[in-house]
């Protein structure tokens, strides 16, 4: 009985962990269109582009249960989302010395 329950507390673990992957992903790819929406006057097309292409192609995967393929989607689009901070940042820069 001791065992069973280790091995289904394990199974939990596992599961507790793909869905707060899943979650963070989908509140990651919220709060990236929301950044998208908010600035995209002072983000180039390629950039706007390359993160609305990497949504998009994340989005299909969220039904997965390979927590390994959810775990670098993630890890792209936090860098991406990253990318667009660094480029509003370089652009007000760029402004406030005019």
């Amino acid at each position: 009985m001791i065992k069973e329950a280790e091995m289904m507390r394990q199974s939990d673990l596992q599961r507790k962990e793909l869905v707060t992957v899943k979650n963070d992903i989908d509140t990651l790819i919220y709060e990236t269109n929301k950044m998208l929406d908010a600035n995209k006057a002072q983000l180039s097309a390629e950039i706007v582009k390359k993160v609305t292409d990497l949504i998009e192609e994340i989005k299909p995967q969220l039904n997965t249960e390979n927590l390994k393929t959810l775990k670098d989607l993630h890890s792209k689009l936090n860098t991406e989302s990253m990318e667009i901070g660094r480029e509003i940042y370089k652009n007000a820069s760029s402004d406030s010395k005019k």
